[in-house]
């Protein structure tokens, strides 16, 4: 049976081969001082590595060989890494990249589509620069033009499709338009027609085949 002890909750889960990588609030898996980040091999072995973070993590993707971390946090070993890191998974122990966004609050969401790595969260500013809660990332750390203009005070969900971002949190607006809780914002900078309207705020959102699914308080 795979079942991992960890010392606090597990917030964020993703697989790369026969290995299982836990976020979250923990500081220890099986007695094994781990902060924060954590690989578990699906027979139950804890991975040796350590990605050194100083706070929590809520969010993560692979993409390739990089393994991209949102949360809380501000180092890495001793590195600055203001609420997002990047990890390269090409050796057999993974080292932290170079890529470095500087985002002035938690980050509660984060996924990697097309050419860019989107986050979501509590921010107001990423690079110097204003990003309501919502920001697009390309794979130097610099910012993409896309930006929701979301006027509200949390995102806590994202889904990356092929034409787009559809975006789930606690908000009305995006770029002027009313958006309760819900909005899609296509690649080129544009907002969506999309707008299902739901009262509640969006913690979860998906898409497949056509269809977006969301969950949160309310529903």
């Amino acid at each position: 049976t795979w079942a991992p002890n960890a010392s606090g909750p597990i917030a964020t889960m993703a697989i790369k081969g026969d290995v299982v990588y836990l976020g979250g609030g923990f500081e220890a898996i099986d007695g094994n001082s781990h902060y924060f980040l954590a690989g578990v091999t699906k027979s139950g072995e804890v991975q040796d590595w350590h990605a050194g973070l100083n706070g929590w993590v809520n969010t993560m993707a692979f993409d390739g060989n990089t393994l991209y971390v949102g949360g809380y946090f501000f180092q890495s070993f001793g590195s600055y890494r203001n609420h997002v890191a990047a990890f390269d998974f090409t050796d057999q122990y993974p080292a932290l990249t170079n890529w470095a966004p500087d985002i002035n609050g938690l980050v509660n969401t984060l996924t990697v589509t097309g050419n860019s790595i989107a986050v979501g969260g509590y921010f107001t500013e990423v690079n110097q620069e204003t990003r309501m809660r919502f920001a697009a990332l390309d794979r130097q750390g610099a910012l993409t033009s896309l930006d929701a203009k979301l006027n509200g005070y949390n995102v806590y969900s994202l889904a990356g499709t092929t034409n787009g971002i559809y975006i789930g949190g606690g908000f009305s607006e995006a770029q002027g338009a009313y958006r309760l809780n819900s909005a899609k914002l296509s690649f080129n900078g544009s907002l969506s027609n999309w707008y299902p309207g739901p009262r509640f705020e969006v913690h979860a959102i998906q898409q497949q085949n056509g269809r977006v699914y969301r969950g949160g308080y309310g529903f």
